[in-house]
């Protein structure tokens, strides 16, 4: 690399989609896991490498993206127009968006320069069969570091020696948001937020079980519920209905994202039940608009936030402890706990700490 010349850092994608046709669509849909790149212009020539429904290249807030006409989604067919370009821009550092794509790591390691760095991002991806997890560590010897949320979800990975060591973990964030705190706003008191499918993984029905007491002693807490996914849906209304909390329990729906950030305002606590997570822009979207969340203590959680410092947790499908959480709220300062919740979002979850986050690699 000339040393007077920034260094070049090459943001790959190998999941394509084919249906998306407009060039500008996945920036602008997915902007959460775009926006930290714009923060690194000054220290970066970044370019991205990705594959949608046509061939289009395009520069926007300094960040040139590369898009390629994919018609499949089959892992078996290798992208050699998409590899060629990222051979032409001689990248310093290749960044990949998921741990599922072993094999176009090695592809990559032959055609590229000796010294190209290679870091890979986990997006909550599935362990490999057994029958592929050699190629998962051949191709696990020419990764320099892997991003996780937090370091506890890479640990099958690492157990099963498919990543060689704990210390190729860095803890990072996949992405940040727009989303922000109306300074002048108002919080309405006992209401919390929903934002998140209705089904057993985000576990709606210990929420709303536990729900059902805590407006016993606070019959004006209100829970409003925005969702997509509608699987537990027809089971949702009846255990409101049962527990009588039409009053208490507001069934939003589907809602346009950017009409979400007006909930989020005006709401003092968010709540989710997950099993699972890889990380969820609702969780960090929340935190961004001043929202006290209560939360599962799953990996991702525990590490966003900060083990609880920043939050209440409780175990998964654990409507006891949840109850106890809901119970004590009143003897909580929400100005300081919201303040601070500010505060961590600044330093640990904003585009800006990804970005420096990402520059401590070099």
């Amino acid at each position: 690399m000339n040393k007077t010349s920034k260094t070049k850092l090459a943001i790959v994608n190998f999941f394509p989609i084919p249906s998306v046709k407009k060039a500008k669509y996945k920036i602008t849909k997915y902007y959460q896991s775009f926006d930290y790149l714009y923060e690194l212009t000054n220290h970066y020539d970044i370019q991205v490498f990705d594959r949608i429904g046509k061939t289009v290249c395009f520069n926007y807030k300094k960040v040139t993206f590369n898009y390629f006409r994919a018609f499949f989604k089959s892992k078996l067919i290798i992208p050699i127009k998409q590899f060629l370009a990222i051979k032409r821009f001689k990248p310093d550092i290749v960044f990949i968006d998921g741990l599922g794509y072993p094999h176009f790591i090695v592809l990559l390691k032959i055609m590229l320069d000796a010294s190209t760095r290679f870091i890979v991002r986990d997006h909550a991806d599935r362990l490999p069969r057994k029958t592929l997890e050699p190629l998962y560590k051949l191709a696990d010897r020419y990764v320099e570091s892997y991003l996780f949320t937090a370091k506890e979800m890479g640990k099958e990975w690492v157990d099963r020696n498919i990543i060689k060591s704990e210390d190729k973990i860095l803890e990072c964030v996949e992405g940040s948001t727009k989303f922000s705190y109306l300074e002048n706003g108002i919080k309405l008191p006992s209401h919390f937020l929903w934002v998140g499918r209705l089904d057993k993984n985000k576990d709606p029905l210990t929420i709303l079980e536990a729900f059902s007491e805590y407006v016993k002693t606070d019959k004006k807490a209100i829970l409003k519920m925005i969702f997509d996914s509608d699987i537990l849906f027809e089971t949702v209304k009846s255990t409101i209905k049962k527990n009588k909390l039409e009053s208490n329990v507001i069934l939003i729906g589907k809602v346009p994202h950017a009409d979400i950030e007006h909930y989020f305002r005006e709401s003092t606590f968010f709540i989710l039940g997950s099993y699972k997570e890889g990380g969820p822009f609702s969780l960090i979207e929340a935190m961004a608009c001043g929202c006290i969340p209560i939360v599962t203590n799953i990996p991702a959680f525990k590490k966003m936030l900060d083990n609880g410092r920043f939050g209440f947790m409780y175990s998964p499908g654990n409507s006891e402890e949840l109850k106890q959480i809901l119970f004590h709220l009143k003897k909580q300062d929400l100005d300081f706990q919201r303040k601070e919740v500010l505060h961590w979002f600044d330093k640990e979850l904003s585009n800006k700490a990804i970005a420096e986050k990402i520059k401590q690699l070099d």
